[in-house]
């Protein structure tokens, strides 16, 4: 019987070397890290097939973001608001007010979305292990981290101590841990790891 013994580690610990898909050429790329998401580090994005070097000093952002526009009417005074889903595509976007017809052309302010995604937190970019088992979505910032969940999977008996309730086991989606997607979830680790070579 194969037993999995959880000592409490965290997302953030396989954040070091993030696998991820270059923007230029989509192949595998690399996001090394020497600290952690919410502190300044020093944070670099590199390509070995086609040469992209960035740091995150640059501030680019190739991930979700949301973007708002605010404005009262000018000639009727209505509030409005828009919300634009998305990558950042445009700077402004034109408000039409449904009371009166009026058109205003406005800035539009974009913030990053910093959800649990497949995307690296540094630059936003689609990491490079992404699967699907049954219409879930799951990742991996590298083969540390899928050798971590395939093993933590594959066990039959699990045991977490400390039992942290912020640790990544615990975070971990219960269709993933339930015994009957036990083969298919381990399949599909099994195939993203065949990705890598």
């Amino acid at each position: 019987m194969n037993r999995f013994r959880d000592n409490g580690k965290y997302n953030v610990e396989f954040q070091k070397c993030i696998a991820v898909t270059c923007p230029v050429c989509q192949k595998m790329a690399s996001v090394l890290s020497d600290g952690k998401v919410w502190r300044p580090c020093n944070t670099k994005l590199f390509c070995e097939n086609c040469g992209l070097v960035e740091t995150k000093g640059n501030n680019r952002w190739y991930g979700p973001m949301i973007g708002l526009v605010k404005r009262r009417c000018y000639q009727c005074g209505r509030r409005l608001k828009k919300n634009i889903k998305g990558p950042k595509h445009s700077y402004q976007y034109n408000l039409v007010c449904p009371g009166c017809g009026c058109e205003m052309l406005e800035p539009i302010v974009w913030t990053r979305q910093f959800k649990p995604t497949a995307c690296d937190p540094h630059f936003g970019l689609r990491l490079w292990f992404v699967g699907s088992v049954k219409g879930n979505e799951f990742w991996a910032y590298n083969r540390e981290h899928l050798a971590f969940l395939k093993n933590y999977v594959s066990a039959k008996v699990r045991v977490r101590e400390p039992n942290l309730n912020s640790s990544l086991v615990s975070r971990l989606p219960t269709w993933m841990l339930s015994a009957k997607n036990r083969q298919a979830v381990i399949r599909e680790i099994s195939k993203l790891e065949r990705k890598f070579q």
